[in-house]
């Protein structure tokens, strides 16, 4: 249900069959994650599926990105976070996670060289309107969102981790770039009465975000 302004006011979804996405039905399909360019998950897994998944990554050096859902699943983050390449997240559940409150830019770095020291290699903190956050070597680099008139957010954090994951899989590291396209997704998704844009595709994000260093 949204607002007028296209906010969304509530949802509701039946969860239940990711229970059925337990470790030993991971483990009959490890064979087809292990041809995968990157294998992306989110946090509506059984914490014992994810432990799977980061044993999985550590094992077969096949990147993994997962991304959190809400707030009250970081519970179902595992504390090893060894073996994950990259964490997507908003600020509040990286506040769940650091057990505090993060008010300025300084706190949510000093949480995210926490999880860094935990065994994640790169994390993405989005910060809805505002923009996101990614890591650098030991640093944060901040981008601002797009500006759009917004008809319906459904989607938009969806696509962003999306194209971000697109990224990846290409075969490049750059996180810049990888959020700039993710930004570019969200901001088509913002723009539609759809949940999935019908302007959302490779040829519309792939120009977005050529290579530049954080400053």
């Amino acid at each position: 249900m949204l607002d007028a302004g296209g906010e969304m006011v509530l949802a509701l979804a039946d969860m239940a069959l990711y229970e059925q996405l337990s470790p030993a039905f991971l483990a009959s399909r490890q064979p087809q994650r292990s041809a995968a360019a990157l294998v992306a998950a989110d946090l509506n897994l059984p914490l014992d599926s994810v432990a799977l998944l980061l044993a999985e990554a550590r094992s077969s050096g096949v990147p993994l990105v997962i991304v959190a859902v809400s707030q009250p699943k970081m519970a179902r983050l595992p504390l090893d976070l060894r073996g994950l390449q990259l964490l997507i997240l908003n600020r509040g559940e990286l506040e769940t996670r650091s057990g505090r409150a993060l008010p300025t830019e300084a706190d949510v770095r000093a949480a995210c060289l926490e999880l860094q020291s935990q065994g994640v290699r790169d994390i993405i903190v989005t910060c809805g309107a505002a923009g996101v956050y990614h890591s650098i070597p030991g640093d944060l680099h901040w981008m601002p969102a797009h500006e759009v008139d917004v008809v319906d957010v459904t989607g938009a954090g969806d696509a962003f981790a999306a194209a971000v994951c697109w990224s990846l899989a290409q075969g490049s590291a750059d996180l810049t770039q990888a959020c700039a396209r993710g930004l570019q997704a969200a901001a088509l998704t913002l723009q539609s009465p759809y949940t999935v844009s019908p302007a959302l595709s490779a040829d519309a994000i792939a120009s977005t975000g050529h290579h530049a260093e954080p400053q």
